[in-house]
């Protein structure tokens, strides 16, 4: 479809290209656009659209094998054994989010909207929250919400901006939950729990099966950002957030009978303690330099607060235990049982972990002061 755009028009199809694919503003409106045409509607609406499905292609075009209720099956993103009741339903809440970032990015990305030491202020919330709405998203605005939160990391603004933005998509995506590792409770709000298990339901789980290929490169992301964090109790917050969602994470898949797609969760680990990786291997560092990493002695107010960040890193770096555990305790289904192929895809998922276990062990007890 040809369509001559206008300055505006041009600026607003840039700041959805932002949101779907992570591609730079070129081009600066005096005037942001406030009533879209029918023809560039139908334009941006093919664009997320289009970044939507290449997700659900990239994640699904190779035959995996998965479950369908307690059987393996293996297929590619458009094989029916895969589908059931999936479909991506899209609500006005995609629309709202390009034509109201259009209007307001120019105002979110200047430093006098955070207040020192407060963050954001009061204006630029009100803001976001007309920006992302969170009521009623369907399957498509997960995925476009999740790309938004991956792509406006290369925006300009101020990162107090970025996080509550990137906190709020995630209210209204389970996908943008995991992407972001940003926990959330509130009235009115789906909680972690709540949108994990709304995930993994048979009509929406082929999109976390298709999606997963999102998450380590973010997570990583994400653990690497902790020692940057301006602040000792901002860092210890950040660790705490990041475990409760990944362990809500590997309880929901265990609760739905679905820890064959703990993939992600292994990856990370196999990532952060591989010593041959270069600038990846985070873990793989002898405990003491990595605990070093954590925060200067005076940037710690007290001993109660260093032991503080030590416990929470810890937590995270025990996942892997937990994940062990997990692997072991279904090891014990036996042919026949509910969960025996579940079992069977899990140990085979897990064993890549067994020789860095030791590793992970040695590093959470340095954290924690244990021996051995």
């Amino acid at each position: 479809m040809e369509l001559t755009v206008s300055v505006q028009e041009g600026h607003a199809l840039e700041v959805l290209d932002l949101l779907c694919r992570g591609r730079a503003l070129r081009i600066t409106a005096k005037e942001p656009l406030t009533r879209p045409r029918p023809e560039l509607v139908e334009v941006a609406g093919r664009r997320i659209a289009a970044s939507v499905l290449r997700v659900l292609v990239e994640g699904g075009r190779r035959e995996r094998t998965l479950l369908r209720d307690g059987r393996r099956v293996d297929a590619r993103v458009w094989d029916r054994e895969l589908l059931e009741d999936f479909a991506l339903r899209f609500s006005p809440a995609s629309y709202t989010l390009w034509i109201e970032l259009t209007q307001r990015l120019d105002a979110l990305a200047r430093s006098s909207q955070v207040d020192d030491g407060v963050g954001s202020s009061r204006s630029a919330r009100r803001q976001i929250r007309k920006v992302v709405k969170i009521a009623g998203t369907g399957t498509g605005d997960w995925i476009f919400y999740a790309l938004a939160v991956r792509h406006l990391e290369r925006a300009t603004m101020p990162e107090e901006i970025r996080g509550d933005l990137r906190r709020r998509l995630a209210m209204g995506s389970p996908l943008a939950t995991l992407l972001a590792l940003e926990e959330h409770t509130g009235e009115g709000e789906l909680m972690v729990e709540e949108q994990l298990m709304e995930l993994l339901l048979p009509a929406n789980v082929r999109l976390l099966e298709c999606a997963d290929h999102l998450f380590v490169d973010a997570w990583i992301a994400r653990i690497r950002a902790i020692p940057l964090e301006p602040t000792v109790p901002a860092r210890i917050v950040r660790v705490q957030g990041i475990v409760r969602v990944l362990s809500k994470f590997l309880s929901a898949l265990d609760g739905a009978h679905r820890l064959d797609l703990v993939g992600p969760i292994v990856s990370l680990l196999l990532r952060l303690t591989d010593a041959e990786a270069e600038r990846i291997g985070l873990w793989a560092e002898e405990p003491a330099k990595l605990i070093a990493s954590l925060g200067r002695a005076g940037e710690f107010a007290s001993l109660a607060q260093r032991e503080a960040l030590r416990r929470a890193y810890a937590e995270l770096v025990e996942l892997g235990a937990r994940l062990w555990e997990l692997r072991d305790r279904l090891a014990d289904e036996g042919y026949g049982d509910r969960r025996y192929e579940e079992s069977q895809l899990l140990i085979e998922r897990c064993e890549p972990l067994r020789s860095r276990l030791g590793t992970l062990m040695s590093l959470a007890g340095a954290l924690t002061n244990r021996l051995g």
